[in-house]
């Protein structure tokens, strides 16, 4: 995996001898399982003990004549962005020419979770019996004009977005470990234009470190993700 490292130092010494890739056939369920046991990021791996670690695991279930389902199950994850990449998730073909990207530099589709531990992520063709296809019925946007204002700020900032309809709508702030820190919306809301006022404090009362933080925005069925700076 890119990012992954182990090996020895320059002096010979095991690195993170304890990290080790498990495969394994499970032929009564048929499927095929890796896992990344104790996996330490490359740009980190001199923190010892403080470095960024990864545990996760992948399972194939093919499928005669058809594409198989792949499952991606996160038991502990971090996503420093030490290099402004984060971590990148996805699957490509063996060319390494075709591929679908389920997160790359810290950015998510609209409707997407962000890394956290005890996540898993399904890449399949067989879709879900509630399914319906754009062709067949275009859902509208319900919110649209989601930003925040100052950006960088200290301390306050002010969340903006107009909603095209009524419903029930989140709008929760979390860290790049995509751990949530603030609820500053869990109601009904009216169509129109709304503000919300984060004063850099979690739902403790307790004031945030500075760094990059994300709002997400749920309304109806749909997501919207954006970034902000708190600098102090």
């Amino acid at each position: 995996l890119k990012g992954m490292k182990t090996g020895e130092d320059e002096s010979g010494n095991p690195i993170f001898a304890n990290m080790r890739i498990i495969y394994w056939y499970d032929s009564a369920n048929n499927r095929y399982l890796i896992e990344w046991n104790k996996a330490y990021n490359q740009y980190t791996i001199d923190l010892g003990p403080n470095a960024s670690m990864e545990k996760f695991q992948i399972i194939l279930y093919p499928k005669l004549e058809q594409d198989g389902d792949i499952i991606i199950q996160y038991h502990t994850v971090d996503n420093p962005g030490i290099t402004t990449n984060y971590c990148t998730v996805g699957i490509e073909d063996h060319n390494q020419l075709r591929g679908l990207t389920y997160t790359h530099a810290n950015t998510y589709p609209v409707t997407a979770t962000p890394l956290t531990p005890g996540l898993a992520i399904k890449f399949t063709t067989t879709w879900p019996d509630n399914y319906v296809a754009n062709e067949d019925e275009t859902l509208p946007v319900p919110v649209c004009n989601l930003h925040n204002y100052p950006n960088p700020f200290n301390p306050v900032t002010t969340i903006s977005f107009t909603a095209k309809q009524k419903g029930f709508a989140t709008l929760n702030i979390y860290n790049l470990k995509g751990q949530l820190i603030k609820t500053l919306l869990k109601d009904n809301i009216l169509s129109g234009e709304h503000k919300l006022i984060w004063d850099g404090k979690d739902n403790q009362g307790n004031n945030v470190a500075s760094g990059v933080y994300l709002y997400k925005l749920n309304m109806n069925g749909s997501s919207q993700i954006k970034k902000m700076l708190l600098l102090k």
